[in-house]
């Protein structure tokens, strides 16, 4: 069984734009929130991949190629992660491009067109530096 890891993607210049989207604004307004993110991160990943897109954790996002939805239920709120997933010759990693909470059914547009925007940096940049394969 293959285990799997998140991390925060960073682009070209080093700029990790989730945490301008929403980390940041969490830890300000609600710290729990962010600890509670961490401890939820940890229990998803040391569960193997394959048993968290059977549980739903994560599943891939409908009519989008290469994107992945993680999500998490804190407290009150939703918390919706969207990125890539791409495997390492190791184990599968989730690169986190975009992050909200969910107010309502579905993903709206402009988390969409961000998340997609994102993720084709994310696609340009990796493929420059050799990228192993993207699930």
């Amino acid at each position: 069984m293959a285990y799997w890891a998140v991390e925060f993607w960073e682009n070209s210049d080093g700029t990790c734009r989730v945490e301008k989207d929403l980390l940041k604004k969490i830890r300000l307004k609600e710290p729990f929130l962010f600890e509670s993110l961490g401890d939820k991160i940890g229990h998803y990943v040391s569960v193997p991949i394959e048993n968290a897109k059977d549980l739903k954790y994560i599943q891939k996002v409908k009519n989008e190629e290469s994107m992945w939805e993680l999500k998490f239920h804190l407290s009150k709120n939703e918390i919706r992660l969207l990125g890539c997933i791409v495997s390492n010759n190791k184990f599968p990693i989730f690169y986190v491009l975009y992050g909200f909470k969910k107010k309502d059914q579905g993903i709206r547009g402009q988390n969409m067109d961000t998340a997609r925007v994102r993720v084709r940096e994310f696609l340009n940049q990796y493929k420059q530096n050799g990228l192993q394969e993207i699930l």
